[in-house]
């Protein structure tokens, strides 16, 4: 089967899409209007994924089969079909996020990684690793496997679940390194900034005062951008689709800025889409909770703080890219076309993962929204 298709955008370069919405925090209060504008990119996600549809995808069924192989037997959690929802979620992530996907293949592979990212993610929140060895320890064993693809011969590992976790991603390693080119060589990039995410974890996991008030909201804020995950996921992105420039230029300031940017956009509208799950359940790991939970702000007042935030900090991507393209256009047609397909990858994921927060049921917002393109 086909990757999703893509929709090319007659407005590539600085085309704007504007996303308007009702925002129900609770169901006693008025909703917030939100306004969330982001650049378009020159491939546009069409037609919208439908979660009505995606089980009967081969998509679903072979990413089923990957949780089912390594997590199936195991009694992990109560919640009724916990692995159908899991997987519907990834599945359905893989399709909004990556529908420009090269390849089936790889659109499976995004799929079945960010399907075990999610699962191990809220395992750890939820204490399913309950190994007498700790959080912070697994945390450290499942980012050295990362690193080195292999387990630690003087660490015997008993517990089964973080077995299990460590073969699944062995599979993921083991379908890249058939579907990606010399992916041993470069795949560094990727696994650096997921092992970044597992660190981001486990500070909030030893210190208290990162949901508490010991620290000021910039460093919270700069937490928030790894633990949001896009720096992973994009450098992922990079790694199927070819998609990194020169060193020289993924090195540059700017452009490393650029994308750090790009990732605490990413970070700021997952919070903001997100207030009625994180309030439902209390998280503290996002940016409106700290306006609300450390701050005293109400939850109108915090997410309006946010949004302004977010078109501060979308002004100022825009006229970054700008001085960006400028700054390299001069060095090379091969290397600068390179460094306009970096920041089209950056700019696909950012739309199709905005698209999906408003669309899946994860977030409550029930398709209630509004996508508006101009210039």
């Amino acid at each position: 089967m086909a990757p999703q298709k893509a929709e090319q955008n007659s407005t590539p370069n600085f085309g704007m899409t504007r996303i308007t919405c009702p925002l129900h925090y609770d169901s006693s209060s008025a909703p917030i209007p939100i306004q969330l504008d982001l650049v378009t990119p020159s491939v546009v996600l069409d037609p919208i994924p439908q979660t009505e549809t995606i089980r009967e995808s081969p998509l679903f069924r072979d990413v089923a089969a990957f949780i089912g192989r390594h997590f199936a037997s195991l009694k992990i959690v109560k919640e009724t079909n916990y692995f159908d929802k899991m997987v519907v979620n990834g599945v359905l992530g893989a399709q909004f996020v990556y529908y420009f996907a090269s390849s089936y293949e790889k659109q499976v592979y995004f799929a079945m990684l960010h399907t075990w990212w999610w699962l191990l993610d809220d395992w750890i929140d939820i204490c399913a690793l309950k190994s007498p060895m700790g959080k912070m320890k697994i945390i450290d064993i499942i980012g050295k496997f990362i690193e080195t693809g292999k387990e630690n011969q003087e660490e015997r590992i008993y517990d089964p679940l973080l077995r299990s976790v460590l073969k699944a991603y062995a599979e993921c390693d083991a379908m890249a390194d058939r579907i990606v080119p010399d992916y041993p060589k470069v795949k560094h990039r990727f696994t650096k900034e997921l092992k970044l995410y597992l660190q981001s974890g486990a500070w909030a996991l030893m210190d208290s005062n990162l949901v508490g008030s010991g620290y000021s909201f910039e460093t919270f804020l700069h937490w928030r951008k790894v633990s949001g995950g896009a720096d992973a996921s994009n450098e992922l992105l990079m790694l199927l689709e070819n998609g990194n420039p020169p060193n020289y230029i993924v090195d540059h300031l700017m452009v490393k800025t650029l994308f750090n940017t790009s990732s605490t956009l990413f970070a700021l509208r997952n919070d903001i889409v997100g207030v009625k799950r994180d309030l439902a359940r209390n998280d503290t790991g996002g940016t409106v909770m700290y306006k609300i939970l450390v701050e005293g702000k109400s939850a109108p007042v915090a997410v309006q703080e946010i949004v302004s935030l977010h078109e501060k900090l979308t002004r100022d991507y825009v006229q970054l890219r700008k001085a960006v393209l400028t700054m390299f256009k001069n060095y090379g047609e091969k290397d600068f076309n390179k460094l306009l397909n970096y920041i089209e990858l950056l700019e696909r994921y950012e739309y199709g993962a905005t698209v999906f927060w408003f669309t899946t049921p994860r977030y409550q917002i029930d398709g209630k929204f509004e996508l508006e393109h101009f210039k």
